[in-house]
C-alpha cells in the first residue's frame, strides 16, 4: 500500500521538476521578449526623431513603459484575482439569489401560487352558491 504512494510521489516530484524547468525557460523567453520590445521602442523613438516635423506623430502619448522583467512571477494567471471574472461571479450570485427569492415567493407556503389556488377555489365556491347558471355557462365556454 505504501509503495504505490511512494511511486506516485516520485512521479509527481519529477513532474514538478519538469514544470519548474519549463517555467524557467518561459521566464528567460519573457526577458528576451522584453529586451527586444525595449530595443524596438528605442529604435522607433529614434526613427521618429529623425523624421521631418510634418511626418512625426503629433500624439506624444505613443511612448511605452515596458517593465515586464520586474514582475515575471506576477504573470501566472490567477482566477481569484481576475476582476472581470469576480465581477461576473458576484452578478451571477445576485441573480441566483433573486431567482431563489422569487421561486420562494411563488412556491413557498402561502406563496402566490398557493394563494391563487385558494382564491380560485373561493371564487368557484362563491359562484356555485350565488350564480350557478353563470358558472355552468362559463365552464361550457371554457370547454369549447
Amino acid at each position: 500500500m505504501l509503495i504505490p504512494d511512494l511511486q506516485q510521489i516520485v512521479e509527481l516530484e519529477a513532474e514538478l521538476a519538469e514544470e519548474k524547468s519549463l517555467l524557467q525557460q518561459e521566464k528567460q523567453a519573457l526577458l528576451l521578449l522584453t529586451r527586444n520590445a525595449k530595443n524596438a521602442q528605442t529604435s522607433w523613438n529614434n526613427d521618429q526623431k529623425r523624421m521631418d516635423d510634418l511626418l512625426q506623430l503629433q500624439d506624444s502619448s505613443r511612448t511605452f513603459d515596458i517593465n515586464l522583467a520586474d514582475h515575471v512571477d506576477d504573470y501566472s494567471y490567477n482566477v481569484g484575482k481576475d476582476k472581470a471574472i469576480n465581477s461576473l461571479r458576484k452578478q451571477l450570485a445576485q441573480h441566483v439569489s433573486t431567482l431563489e427569492g422569487n421561486i420562494a415567493t411563488l412556491c413557498g407556503e402561502d406563496g402566490l401560487l398557493d394563494i391563487a389556488c385558494k382564491v380560485e377555489a373561493a371564487l368557484l365556491t362563491l359562484m356555485e352558491t350565488r350564480c350557478p347558471k353563470k358558472l355552468k355557462d362559463l365552464q361550457a365556454a371554457l370547454i369549447t
